[in-house]
């Protein structure tokens, strides 16, 4: 990289990009091999400093105390370096520029504080509490990837991304593009904070990315992205275990599935809800303890099948052993507070310093922790002196003490998910002993994860969601081929190769949510160079092959994968099972061996329209029509030059009356022919499992039909 000045701007270029700096702190040009200015305008500060007031003495006396942010307003070069002010603050930062082949690393490496910069005050300097190093306001471009904080279209791609969760990565909206920033928060990091500007070709921007995370010893969310089974449909289980794992492995195969993810209440005990969460105590069911687990885990791949573990790294359960007994000082609280007077273990009523912020909770998440006791209170006053009443002593099997007053407390923070679990706060070392605990049982032959619950921890979200998840992947010896979680933040797209799931819609909404969410969400990701998974879809009693048949379509549309909740009752019990899970195989082997055409893939993308795949594998477009016998669900489509209504029964099987003889009925579009009964005016037929009329009728006569059929 070659740097040159002159009396205007600082100039750092090579064969392949030109970047000037402004002397007077602003960004002034961008470009790629010298093509096209990418900056939306030469007027945004380089860099920016935020205080929460100033602190020198005649500064704070001529300005308002409160928080500031600070323009850069002065650049020069030292030493290879740049040194940016900020007037009227009296220190300036340093920030060092790399050229790594790839991308360009930008590091607060330092402070430049005079002594005469707060002469008789003792604080630690600087003052600061965040500093952007680096800020491009770039110009619109066709897209923009919020996660991976990208803006790029057919030609070129602009991105800035953090070296460690520890750096805030985001942007901000502008008329004419994105403010794209690093940012170092005093806390998180501050000296030594860096991040990565790609400056480059799209064509060119996963490969920089990929070395860039070689680079930083970073998950390798470039390749697992390249991985053949990113995009694998995956087959969830909850109450697998040696005695049943046999019928949940007949089921998948039947489905098409080559991944099993596997969650915690397979192997560890638990009861409605979180309640056990974080003791990790195996079932009974494993008597020879890891060894079942591994045996079975042994027998998962014997069929072909890749199995993974989803566990809740944040969630604590109220039950498990560190909420009782004894409550453990490291979960997570809302506020910490601080007695103004003493209590003993008989005392209703517990007064504090602090006005109560978080007491306004619904009855099950109003528990408070003093010591190692819990207590429940029925309410609390908001003026003087603050008074938390009504107490449960000794709630949830804790001992009530006695606590003095100064004794610090708090409101613990219940999830909002049922109540049943509280979080652990990630700044102390409680996050790293469950992530141990969930390592342990990940290396015994998982090969992909699910971190749900991940938007369970503390704030700053940005930081801590993917912070939590980065400190459970780090303790896995072997690296999982994917994750998948329930929240992400930036760094997050490292590991999260497998995006993230939508959470389970009920049968008679599900086309509807699936429009609403996961079909807006795909494209979007598409942005970020990612997919998402396109949810989890429950199989329910009522699970139908047309829902089911519309969810995989338009998946398969953007090339993304499902997840099915598979209950082991209702697959047993639902009469359409061995429909639904056709439908489902037919669309995974089409997927895997790429048998859409991109131009089918472009239909399967639209919203509201309904395809089905025969067993040949040939796309149809239906649509679905009203019938006189209820729980039929009726579909039309055309095939050489011919009418079909494909039908089944949602919950049974039936016997129906149509009104007609002009129909031959088969087991598929082309399949065998079914027997049929003739009568008088009509025809009557069986069904249940999916079958179909083949007919010359138009569209139109066959509705009319189906108006006039009976049950008999």
């Amino acid at each position: 990289m070659q740097i040159s000045e002159n009396n205007n701007s600082i100039v750092f270029s090579n064969d392949s990009f030109y970047f000037a700096a402004g002397k007077n702190g602003k960004a002034l040009s961008l470009r790629i091999n010298n093509g096209e200015e990418l900056l939306a305008d030469s007027n945004t500060s380089l860099f920016t400093l935020t205080q929460d007031r100033f602190f020198n003495n005649e500064l704070k006396l001529m300005h308002p105390s409160k928080r500031m942010t600070i323009q850069s307003d002065g650049l020069r070069l030292e030493n290879g370096r740049l040194i940016a002010s900020f007037s009227p603050v009296p220190y300036e930062a340093v920030i060092r520029i790399e050229d790594r082949n790839s991308y360009i690393l930008f590091t607060l490496e330092d402070f430049i504080i005079p002594d005469s910069a707060y002469p008789g005050l003792s604080l630690a300097k600087p003052p600061a509490v965040s500093l952007r190093f680096l800020q491009l306001n770039i110009r619109e471009m066709k897209y923009f990837g919020e996660w991976l904080n990208v803006c790029h279209d057919e030609n070129n791609a602009v991105c800035i991304a953090g070296t460690e969760p520890t750096v805030f990565i985001d942007n901000e909206k502008h008329k004419n593009g994105h403010i794209l920033y690093a940012e170092a928060v005093k806390g998180f990091s501050f000296k030594g904070a860096s991040a990565a500007l790609f400056l480059c070709k799209k064509s060119d921007f996963p490969c920089n990315m990929a070395e860039f995370e070689r680079d930083f010893s970073l998950p390798d969310g470039v390749n697992s992205r390249k991985n053949d089974k990113i995009n694998a449909s995956v087959y969830w289980v909850h109450d697998a275990v040696p005695e049943n794992i046999d019928k949940h492995l007949d089921y998948a195969v039947q489905g098409g599935f080559s991944m099993m993810l596997m969650y915690y209440t397979c192997f560890f005990k638990e009861e409605g809800g979180y309640y056990y969460c974080g003791n990790y105590e195996l079932r009974d069911e494993y008597e020879n303890g890891f060894d079942d687990i591994i045996k079975m885990l042994d027998k998962i791949k014997s069929r072909g099948i890749t199995p993974g573990f989803h566990f809740l790294h944040s969630h604590i359960g109220l039950k498990s052993k560190y909420f009782t007994p004894e409550a453990d000082y490291r979960v997570m609280h809302r506020q910490i507070l601080s007695l103004s007077e003493d209590i003993n273990e008989n005392s209703t009523e517990l007064f504090v310093d602090n006005y109560p912020l978080e007491a306004e909770l619904p009855e099950n998440c109003r528990i408070l922790r003093f010591g190692t006791e819990l207590m429940h209170y029925e309410s609390c006053t908001d003026t003087p002196p603050y008074c938390y009443k009504g107490l449960i002593r000794g709630y949830n099997g804790t001992l009530p003490q006695k606590h003095k007053r100064g004794s610090f407390g708090g409101v613990i923070y219940i999830s909002e998910y049922g109540g049943s679990s509280g979080y652990c706060d990630q700044n102390s070392s409680l996050q790293d002993e469950i992530a141990e605990k969930i390592a342990r049982v990940y290396d015994l032959g998982f090969s992909f994860i699910y971190m749900d619950g991940s938007e369970g921890v503390n704030a700053p979200y940005e930081y801590q969601i993917p912070a939590a998840q980065y400190r459970v992947y780090k303790k896995l010896n072997v690296k999982p081929l994917f994750c998948e979680a329930a929240a992400k933040g930036h760094f997050s797209w490292h590991m999260l190769s497998g995006g993230n799931a939508f959470d389970v819609f009920p049968t008679d909404s599900f086309k509807a949510m699936l429009d609403k969410y996961p079909m807006r969400e795909a494209p979007v990701l598409q942005m970020d160079f990612t997919r998402p998974d396109f949810g989890w879809w429950a199989f329910f009693d009522d699970s139908r092959p047309d829902v089911f048949e519309y969810g995989a379509s338009h998946a398969a549309g953007f090339d993304c994968p499902f997840t099915i909740q598979s209950h082991l009752s209702s697959l047993d019990d639902n009469a359409r099972t061995r429909d639904n899970l056709e439908v489902l195989r037919r669309w995974e082997y089409a997927r895997k061996h790429k048998l859409l055409t991109n131009e089918q893939k472009l239909i399967l993308r639209e919203a509201g329209r309904e395809f089905i795949l025969l067993k040949n594998y040939e796309l149809v477009e239906c649509f679905y029509i009203e019938t006189a016998v209820k729980d039929i669900t009726v579909g039309i489509f055309h095939k050489d030059k011919k009418t079909f209504a494909v039908l089944c029964h949602n919950f049974s099987t039936v016997r129906l009356f149509i009104p007609s003889e002009s129909f031959i009925l088969r087991d598929e579009a082309d399949g065998n022919i079914l027997k049929t009964e003739a009568v008088t005016d009509g025809t009557v037929i069986e069904v249940g499992d999916r079958c179909y009329m083949e007919t010359e009728m138009t569209d139109e006569a066959l509705k009319e039909l189906f108006k006039h059929i009976r049950k008999i």
